[in-house]
């Protein structure tokens, strides 16, 4: 819905193929376009940056 997933992302012949299908059909462009911006809109900066302190703090053994 908004995004490709590769089974190997060092495979540079299927990277090459992804990009292609992305860049030959507006269909499927359109699509991941919009479930992206979807997607993204669900977060803002701060709230993305309070759970990466709290994946920080978690690493630590300590609390914010």
């Amino acid at each position: 819905v908004n995004a490709m997933i590769l089974d190997d992302p060092r495979d540079a012949a299927k990277l090459a193929d992804a990009i292609g299908r992305v860049l030959d059909q507006a269909g499927l462009r359109e699509q991941l376009t919009h479930g992206a911006r979807e997607f993204a809109a669900n977060f803002q900066w701060p709230e993305i940056a309070a759970r990466q302190l709290t994946v920080y703090f978690s690493a630590l053994g300590a609390s914010n």
